[in-house]
């Protein structure tokens, strides 16, 4: 007798796509089935592989031009910047520029994406954030030299990674700016790492001219120290300071990213 199975076959006159069943009782001289029509079901189905192709393209579209915007008000600034002969101003610009492009190259990732366009790879952009971070200050490569250490699996939502990443430009500037005045060259090193469920621990760290004793960042009146501070609290973050070597900073935090790190399935 015939193996059971599924059957596509098309109604007389109609076209309609159905399937036919066949039962698994080999027994009798007939084949009793149940066909149903899903004619419907295959239009649902092109519908929304539709919907989600044209949501696609839009997203795609907002991150370019939220990026593109970014871009312009970054390229304003390191006009405005050159112009300028007071180097305090100048500084205040270069470290507004840099923030302007942490959060543009965000944009920039979730617009280059072909797959997800919610989610941010930590690995990726830490390192693209760093090298930037260096060609704006014009630092030297030789003169400080970055160390990533980041999960290359790792991934935030966009609000996450863009506190995350603004934090990365306060503190990995700050070395960059005042680690290594009295040497000619030294290391940055920057790890985000995963400590428990939805924990993580982001520390950046030099081993420049280090911190005075009981320094902590509500001591400190600086704009970027106040960001650092207020960065952290946003992502459930708590900020600790270690100057006995160098510098080291870190943000311990709370992230929710199961869906980033699983993978997003897009399939229909």
């Amino acid at each position: 007798g015939a193996e059971p199975g599924v059957y596509k076959v098309t109604s007389c006159g109609e076209g309609s796509a159905v399937g036919c069943v066949q039962g698994t009782s080999h027994e009798g001289y007939g084949t009793v089935g149940v066909i149903r029509d899903i004619t419907e079901s295959r239009r649902n189905v092109t519908a929304l592989r539709q919907a989600l192709k044209e949501k696609e393209l839009l997203l795609r579209e907002m991150h370019h031009r939220i990026k593109n915007n970014l871009q312009v008000i970054s390229s304003l600034l390191s006009l405005q910047g050159r112009s300028l002969v007071d180097e305090t101003a100048k500084e205040m610009f270069r470290a507004s520029q840099a923030r302007v492009q942490a959060m543009a190259m965000i944009h920039e990732q979730l617009y280059s994406s072909s797959t997800n366009f919610s989610c941010i790879n930590m690995a990726r952009y830490i390192d693209d954030l760093c090298r930037q971070l260096a060609t704006i200050l014009d630092v030297a490569p030789t003169r400080a030299r970055l160390a990533l250490e980041v999960d290359e699996t790792l991934a935030f939502e966009v609000g996450t990674a863009t506190s995350v990443g603004l934090l990365i430009n306060e503190l990995v500037s700050n070395s960059l700016k005042h680690a290594f005045l009295n040497t000619s060259e030294g290391t940055i090193r920057v790890s985000l790492s995963v400590v428990a469920a939805d924990r993580f621990v982001l520390a950046v760290s030099d081993d420049g001219v280090g911190l005075p004793a009981e320094y902590t960042v509500r001591d400190d009146a600086a704009l970027g120290h106040t960001l650092v501070q207020t960065l952290a609290e946003q992502i459930d973050g708590t900020v600790s300071f270690d100057g006995s070597d160098g510098t080291t900073v870190r943000v311990d935090f709370a992230a929710e990213c199961d869906s980033c790190r699983s993978g997003d399935d897009r399939s229909l």
